[in-house]
């Protein structure tokens, strides 16, 4: 009897070890994944957020900005600037087409742009539009550049980049956002398409004041409303328009725009990027909005917003 009772009680000691193991293991997963998940987010800031939730509604003042990130500064390139109002301006997030704003700025700097492009297959399947760019066609590298930043297209952006190799320019944009301290952006192909390009609108801002400083020409680009490309013998002529609303309208804010850039993927939302002249003429106005419902508008009323404000900060 005795040794029944000896015997029981080890076994029953034997599964409250067994037990007390598995919970304990059980604890140190959760905390494991909790730390993993904490990095993640540091690094993909709300992705999650703009695949799941309505861009947030938040209150500055009497302004009311429906977008997951929304930033507008005040800079003259040579003093310091002066942010005029941000929200989440250090949220990393999916930046879309904004990317070609960076990929410009390779192509300036380490691609000839008399250079002749021909399209290749790879660099066609970037569009679902099959009517714009075919495989086979041949451009100057000049031309692909204005269809890239004025009408947003993405199989022009690949083909510049494979004139160098993909993963080089790829390398090259993310060695040129260090170099300009954007500490919180990061790139894995030259469109902007899927989850691939993060940044947040405080590097996105630094990214457009080297632009207006060292390359102005390439906001001088985004201003065209329409582009007739042709190819390098002439004979294949397709007609680009802008992506940019705002500059089809007449009002005074056309008149002041000194460049920008759309984007626009399902997860990364509306993204639109605009730099214009201050209303005292003594510098720019850097704008910039990611993952909205409606970015036009919104970027109208953040414009008004700081115009009738900036003076007061």
């Amino acid at each position: 009897m005795n040794l029944k009772r000896a015997i029981g009680g080890f076994l029953l000691s034997f599964v409250f070890l067994l037990f007390f193991a598995y919970m304990a293991s059980g604890v140190q997963w959760v905390f494991e994944n909790s730390s993993q998940n904490q990095n993640k987010e540091l690094f993909l800031g709300s992705v999650s957020d703009s695949i799941q939730k309505n861009p947030s509604i938040e209150s500055i003042g009497n302004l009311e900005i429906d977008a997951q990130s929304a930033i507008s500064v005040f800079t003259n390139l040579s003093e310091p600037d002066k942010t005029l109002l941000s929200k989440n301006g250090q949220r990393i997030l999916s930046i879309a087409s904004l990317s070609k704003l960076m990929t410009a700025l390779i192509v300036i700097e380490n691609i000839d742009l008399s250079q002749k492009i021909t399209i290749s297959e790879k660099a066609a399947s970037q569009s679902t539009d099959p009517e714009l760019l075919k495989t086979g066609e041949t451009f100057y590298a000049e031309d692909l550049l204005q269809v890239a930043l004025i009408g947003s297209n993405n199989v022009a952006s690949f083909a510049l980049s494979e004139s160098i190799g993909t993963d080089r320019f790829v390398d090259l944009m993310n060695n040129k956002a260090k170099e300009m301290g954007l500490l919180n952006t990061s790139f894995l192909n030259s469109t902007g398409l899927g989850l691939d390009n993060f940044s947040t609108t405080q590097d996105l801002v630094k990214m457009t004041e080297y632009l207006l400083k060292s390359h102005p020409s390439v906001f001088e680009i985004t201003t065209a409303t329409k582009f007739d490309l042709h190819d390098v013998d002439g004979k294949i002529s397709y007609k680009i328009i802008n992506t940019n609303e705002l500059l089809k309208d007449s009002s005074d804010l056309t008149r002041r725009i000194i460049g920008g850039k759309t984007g626009e993927t399902r997860t990364a939302g509306e993204c639109l990027l605009l730099v214009i002249k201050s209303l005292d003429n003594q510098g720019y106005l850097i704008n910039v909005i990611l993952n909205s419902n409606d970015r036009f508008e919104k970027m109208k009323k953040i414009i008004s917003w700081a115009d009738e404000n900036y003076n007061k900060k």
